[in-house]
Order: C-alpha cells, then sequence, then structure tokens
C-alpha cells in the first residue's frame, strides 16, 4: 500500500473536522492535546489554513517554544498585528490587552468579525514559566470575554486555540489554573469577573485526535 492510499485511511482526511472545531470554536477556547509531535503541528497548521479561508477573519500564531517573557510574546504578536507596534508588557497603553482590543480591516474598510490565535506549542511556554502562562491565558481570554459580554461595538468573537503536550490536559484541570478561574489580585473579585459578569473563562480541553476523528463535543 503506498504511502498516499495509507493516509486517506486516517482520521485527518475526515470531512469537516475544521468546519466542526471552528462550530466549537463559536462557543469557547479550545485547548488540543496530544503526545505526538507531528500529529499536533499537522492539526495547528491544517486548522491555521482553514481558519484563515473564511471570510472577514483574522488568524494570529504564536509559538510556546519562543515564549519565555511578556516582551517575547509581545514580539511575536507584534508579526501578526496590523496596527502599529506593540510594547512589552501584557496591560496598558500599546500593550497586549490594548492589541487585542483592537480590530483589523480590510482593503475596503470592513472590519474583521472573527480572530483567532493558534498557540503552538502552548505547554513549552507552560513548563517554562506557569505564573507567565497563566497571566497570557488570562489577557486571551479576558479580552475575548469583554468583546462578547462588555462592549458596545460591533461583536468580535475571539478565541485561542491551546495546541501542546499533555501538560496542556493537566493544567485544565487544575482548580486554580487560568482555564477554570480567572486571574485574581488580592481578595477581592478579579478584574476580568468585574469587567464581563462573567465568573469564569470557557476552555473547552480536548484530545487532539478526538477533534479530528469527530465528538468535538
Amino acid at each position: 500500500m503506498s504511502v498516499i492510499a495509507r493516509d486517506m485511511n486516517t482520521p485527518w482526511t475526515r470531512p469537516h473536522w475544521q468546519a466542526d472545531t471552528q462550530a466549537l470554536l463559536a462557543e469557547a477556547h479550545v485547548a488540543a492535546w496530544s503526545d505526538d509531535a507531528h500529529a499536533r503541528q499537522r492539526f495547528a497548521s491544517s486548522l491555521h489554513h482553514f481558519l484563515a479561508s473564511q471570510p472577514d477573519t483574522e488568524v494570529w500564531s504564536i509559538g510556546g517554544g519562543a515564549i519565555d517573557s511578556v516582551s517575547s510574546l509581545c514580539r511575536q504578536v507584534g508579526m501578526c498585528y496590523p496596527l502599529g507596534v506593540i510594547e512589552p508588557r501584557l496591560h496598558g497603553l500599546r500593550g497586549l490587552t490594548d492589541a487585542l482590543r483592537q480590530r483589523g480591516s480590510d482593503a475596503y474598510g470592513c472590519y474583521s468579525r472573527f480572530r483567532y490565535v493558534i498557540w503552538h506549542e502552548a505547554d513549552a511556554t507552560l513548563n517554562k514559566d506557569p505564573e507567565l502562562f497563566g497571566e497570557i491565558v488570562d489577557a486571551l481570554t479576558g479580552v475575548a470575554a469583554e468583546f462578547e459580554f462588555a462592549s458596545e461595538r460591533l461583536l468580535m468573537i475571539q478565541r485561542t486555540v491551546f495546541v501542546g503536550g499533555s501538560g496542556i490536559e493537566a493544567y485544565g484541570k487544575r482548580r486554580g489554573g487560568q482555564f477554570r478561574s480567572w486571574l485574581g489580585h488580592g481578595s477581592g473579585r478579579p478584574f476580568w469577573e468585574v469587567v464581563t459578569g462573567v465568573e469564569s473563562p470557557d476552555v473547552r480541553v480536548k484530545p487532539l485526535e478526538r477533534l479530528v476523528e469527530g465528538g468535538v463535543y
């Protein structure tokens, strides 16, 4: 049997898995995990290609292997960001959250309605600096909730796809992790809960193979 013939029998050829994943992203952020590095790369690149082909859509890709500080994160995001320089900070003027609040437009002035951030090898950042990872997750999911629940501007759906190994699955089980709770500061209510009225972020942790094979819910 040829390599091509064998490949035709794999779940990767199942029609519509990318569209099914996009439908899940309409509801929540997605954390897709697998111990197969090749499968992770193939999943992320295929999903990126599919999402980028959709109308009114931006797709940003960042690589966890190169993220070890806020500065390195902002440099990567700056390569995707169409509206100017991002300062090396999570919050504040021209920082990451400020950039995430902006919306790109096409040559005709039509604004994007969807933005997807695909975080390749997200667990690499998690393993190097769990605190930094949590802060980034909090910023990404917080601004997304702000768009949906606390903004009077035209709705924009902003979602992150976290792609990584089994460490992503383990993080999803942490009660105080930012897949399950907003980052708190002091004894008061978390900032994003106050701003959005949403009690916690919604990140669906799924085996990558399950997303490709079907049964995403």
